[in-house]
């Protein structure tokens, strides 16, 4: 799914391709023309041949790279997000490099103007991007209505079955994971690897929701070694979507607490981190289903919230 117009991607597109030309001419200058170059714009030739040719070859990569991105820059966000970095921090280097009598003051001004008038454009478009997933997620949630027993009857877990029909076997703990490489999904796993025993003892069948293909689930789940449970993939994230859960802010995603609480769990915990399977924005959930019904739920505040998963999977008897 795509809301963005073709104006809107026309504006986004212009900006990294010119400055993907614009990076790989000053590559190639620098690289083979450095004393031209420098001439033709009035600086003096006594740097570093080695330090030129290696910003050089520097300016060719990203100039590739943003070219690359100016494709899908949706999917290279993370090229336009170190563009961005470098943009401001290679006029400082230059600064620094200034002061301590390294370079001319005019080399500086050059640099400044170079990097500096991307700086807006840069930020404009990662803001846009950031628009982009949350204006898809409404129109999913939308488009799925929130309508969970349709999706109990459409979504198939690997042992051929359909999640309503769990549920009428027994009730169900439907556990919403964010991608694999996320610190706080593995330590969901870890944990649920731990208490699966103990979880399942209180009434409830696990199974497990995520946003890759089954077999690539078991791949990444046969670590904790839970490849026989049962689970379902959802690589569009409409059954998430049906079960409201959303996209989260930068502050669910991104705040200092979860950023503490990943460090502890990444490194501390030895969780680690891994490369990003599905939506990286995604938040998760637990939710009891039984006989297709709801009967109770967590979604989670912050990504590295942790769910009360025993008292969830307790069937309270009436």
């Amino acid at each position: 799914m795509n809301s963005s117009s073709p104006s809107e991607l026309k504006w986004i597109r212009s900006i990294l391709v010119v400055t993907g030309l614009m990076n790989l001419l000053w590559g190639i200058a620098i690289i083979f023309f450095p004393r031209i170059l420098l001439e033709w714009i009035q600086l003096s030739v006594n740097n570093d041949g080695f330090l030129w040719r290696s910003s050089g070859f520097m300016s060719l990569a990203m100039g590739f790279a943003y070219l690359l991105a100016s494709k899908n820059a949706n999917k290279y966000w993370v090229i336009v997000l170190i563009g961005l970095f470098l943009k401001i921090l290679m006029p400082i280097n230059f600064w620094l490099a200034y002061r301590s009598g390294e370079m001319e003051f005019s080399i500086f001004e050059l640099a400044a103007a170079l990097h500096l008038i991307w700086v807006l454009p840069f930020a404009a478009i990662l803001y846009r991007i950031y628009l982009q997933s949350y204006i898809e997620d409404k129109e999913i949630i939308e488009l799925t209505g929130k309508d969970i027993e349709t999706a109990l009857h459409i979504y198939s877990t690997n042992k051929g079955r359909t999640i309503y029909e769990a549920s009428e076997s027994s009730p169900v703990l439907l556990v919403f994971l964010r991608h694999f490489g996320c610190t706080f999904c593995r330590e969901a796993l870890s944990y649920i690897t731990t208490h699966k025993k103990q979880i399942e003892s209180n009434g409830a069948k696990i199974i497990l929701a995520h946003m890759v293909s089954t077999d690539e689930a078991i791949q990444a789940l046969e670590t904790y070694q839970l490849s026989d449970i049962e689970q379902v993939s959802d690589q569009e994230s409409f059954l998430y979507k049906s079960f409201n859960l959303k996209r989260g802010r930068f502050n669910q995603l991104f705040g200092w607490q979860v950023w503490m609480r990943g460090i502890y769990l990444g490194w501390i915990k030895k969780h680690g981190i891994g490369a990003i399977q599905g939506d990286q924005y995604q938040m998760p959930g637990v939710f009891l289903i039984d006989k297709g019904k709801v009967v109770k739920k967590y979604i989670h505040e912050l990504a590295s919230d942790v769910p009360p998963y025993l008292e969830l999977a307790t069937i309270n008897s009436d």
